[in-house]
Parts: C-alpha cells; structure tokens; sequence
C-alpha cells in the first residue's frame, strides 16, 4: 500500500468510509486486513456479475429461438 497510515476503513460517531478521512476523531477498523478484504469482495464482485451475466443472457437466447409473428 502507498499510504497505509491513511488509507483504511474509518469508523467515527455518525460515519464510516473506506479510503481517507480528515475526521480527527476517526479510527481505522481493520488496518492491514483491508487489503485481504479488499481483494475477497472484488474476486466476489467478480463472479457474481460473470453469473448475473450469463443468466441475462439466457434469455437473450431465448428470444432469438422464438418464432415471430406472420413469419
């Protein structure tokens, strides 16, 4: 990481984000951990929009099978 002191998943009272904060009163929740997470959630993200995909698609193909009207 470039920044590890400043990149990270902030909680504060009222707030939480994921990459830098300029609330003093913010602390990082999951330090290094981030990176593993991180890479977990993409390779999920991954899958599940390549299985999302391929589902649509099914019914593209069935669209194309049925026979149009008059023809």
């Amino acid at each position: 990481m470039v920044a590890p002191g400043q990149i990270g998943a902030w909680v504060s009272p009222g707030s939480f984000s994921i990459g830098t904060t300029t609330n003093p009163g913010a602390h990082d929740v999951l330090g290094w951990w981030l990176v593993p997470v991180g890479l977990a959630v993409g390779a999920i993200a991954l899958v599940a929009t390549t299985w999302i995909l391929r589902w649509s698609l099914g019914f593209a193909r069935l669209r194309q099978a049925l026979p149009t009207a008059g023809g």
